[in-house]
């Protein structure tokens, strides 16, 4: 399909990072609402003050993408207050210390992958899922890592699992979405920052 035109986007992980860039970039191809989901409202809005403009609707909400049915009720609250073309980015992530495999703390782990993996999950599931059912137009963008196809670093096993998961549940999908919907899947490196800030 082609790239339609965006109308309301969706990003998690908005409060700072590639999540504000993408927001800042949703705001350039012509979205006129935004929802930035955030765990940290805070940054939210900050990033909702430093868009903001006469005909633009951003709503910050706090956002625990680790939690399915709070991802879900959030997402009956975009539909039910926005229209398509829909850009729904599945952005939010985490790191934990690294450590060797065998010296990995499954709290960690778990923590990770509840963030990593079943939030970029719950988030497609929620969005994607509404937006197939309705017969709504859009896009879905996960971000994933360099990691995701190699480059695999001492001490990284959790994290470089995690986004091999990412980009996983994205290749699938995309065999599953309707034609009216696409997916991608954004691969920043560490040099993310210096080759595509302010937009990204």
């Amino acid at each position: 399909m082609t790239n339609p035109s965006i109308a309301t986007a969706v990003i998690t992980g908005a409060g700072s990072g590639i999540g504000a860039a993408l927001a800042a970039e949703a705001v350039q191809r012509g979205a006129s609402t935004l929802f930035l989901l955030d765990i940290d409202a805070g940054k939210a809005r900050k990033v909702q003050s430093e868009l903001a403009r006469e005909g633009l609707t951003i709503e910050a909400i706090e956002c625990d993408v680790s939690d399915a049915a709070a991802v879900e009720r959030i997402a009956d609250h975009v539909f039910a207050h926005s229209r398509g073309p829909f850009l729904i980015c599945a952005n939010a992530g985490v790191t934990v210390p690294r450590a060797p495999l065998f010296e990995a703390d499954r709290g960690n782990l778990e923590w990770l992958f509840g963030v990593n993996v079943f939030g970029t999950w719950a988030t497609l599931k929620a969005f994607g899922g509404r937006m197939a059912a309705a017969g709504h137009s859009g896009w879905l963008l996960v971000t994933a890592s360099e990691h995701s196809v190699g480059v695999p670093f001492a001490g990284g096993s959790g994290y470089t699992a995690s986004k091999h998961a990412v980009l996983g549940l994205a290749d699938v999908l995309r065999r599953e979405l309707p034609a009216q919907i696409g997916i991608s899947a954004l691969l920043p490196g560490l040099g993310w920052q210096a080759a595509c800030a302010p937009s990204c």
